[in-house]
C-alpha cells in the first residue's frame, strides 16, 4: 500500500472515531431551568432529544422562551418555543453530529431574563 493511501486511511479512521456512537446523557440545572440533552445514533448523524423544564411554579406565566445549546461540534437553538400546561418544552433533532462533548452550554431567555448554565455528562 502507498504511504498515500496509509495516511489517507488514517485520517478517514481518525474522523469516524471522533463521531459518537454511544448514546449520551447531559444534565444540567440553574434556578429557574433544568435542563436535559440525550443522543442516540441515527442513520445519518446522532439524534438529539432536548428537554427544557421550568422549576418556577408557575410554567403558564413564562409567554416565549428562546435557548441555544452549544458543544465542541454543534449548535441549536430555537425561537418564541412555548411550554407545555407541565411547564416543558421538547425539540428534537434527527441529525446532529455530537462528538464526545465533557460539558454543553445552555442559555434560555424568557420575559426579559436570561440564564446561562452547564449540561454535565
Amino acid at each position: 500500500m502507498s504511504r498515500k493511501k496509509v495516511i489517507i486511511f488514517l485520517l478517514v479512521l481518525s474522523i469516524l472515531s471522533a463521531c459518537s456512537t454511544e448514546p449520551q446523557s447531559f444534565v444540567g440545572e440553574s434556578d429557574h431551568w433544568k435542563a436535559e440533552l440525550n443522543t442516540d445514533e441515527g442513520e445519518k448523524g446522532d439524534k438529539v432529544d432536548f428537554v427544557l423544564k421550568f422549576n418556577g411554579s408557575d410554567g403558564k406565566s413564562v409567554s416565549s422562551v428562546n435557548y441555544n445549546v452549544s458543544g465542541t461540534s454543534f449548535e441549536l437553538n430555537s425561537r418564541d418555543g412555548k411550554l407545555n400546561e407541565e411547564g416543558v418544552l421538547r425539540f428534537e433533532w434527527p441529525e446532529t453530529n455530537v462528538e464526545e462533548d465533557n460539558q454543553i452550554v445552555c442559555t434560555v431567555e424568557w420575559d426579559g431574563q436570561t440564564e446561562e448554565f452547564l449540561l454535565n455528562k
